[in-house]
């Protein structure tokens, strides 16, 4: 899954969906020339057709990067993203605020032309199990850039 600077992905395929067993990794590139003002940007990952569904998500610099994770407890997040993931969200529709780094503000600080990955899993956030509980538990992954 490729994600469009500004636009979503909708995961719902003919081919079977996104079971619990696995893990959405959705690449992000910044395009070189991206630039916001003051406000930041959202990576937002909602329910999608099924069943309200607990998820785990990050944003990292490496494909399926939940390093650190205990159940109930995220670890510190790495604004380079070199130790951890540059930063964790929970929920039923988790969300991650995030800044370019010609902005200031809190992490993670996206780069512009560098490429990041959206790695989500469905896992209640306090047990680490499994949330799905059918087939297909699809999701919309948008991202909405700094104006």
């Amino acid at each position: 899954m490729n994600l469009v600077w500004g636009g979503f992905v909708d995961t719902n395929d003919p081919g079977g969906g996104y079971e619990d067993d696995m893990v959405l990794v959705g690449r992000l590139t910044v395009p070189a020339n991206a630039s916001g003002t003051t406000n930041r940007g959202v990576i937002s990952v909602v329910e999608h057709v099924d069943p309200p569904t607990q998820r785990i998500v990050s944003v990292s610099r490496s494909a399926c990067d939940f390093r650190g994770f205990v159940p109930g407890n995220f670890p510190s997040t790495d604004p380079s993203g070199t130790s951890q993931p540059l930063a964790w969200a929970f929920g039923i529709n988790p969300s991650v605020n995030y800044a370019l780094s010609t902005m200031q503000g809190a992490p993670p600080k996206l780069v512009p032309g560098e490429t990041y990955y959206i790695n989500i899993r469905n896992a209640d956030y306090t047990t680490g199990n499994p949330t799905c509980g059918t087939p297909e538990c699809n999701v919309r992954v948008t991202v909405t850039t700094p104006r």
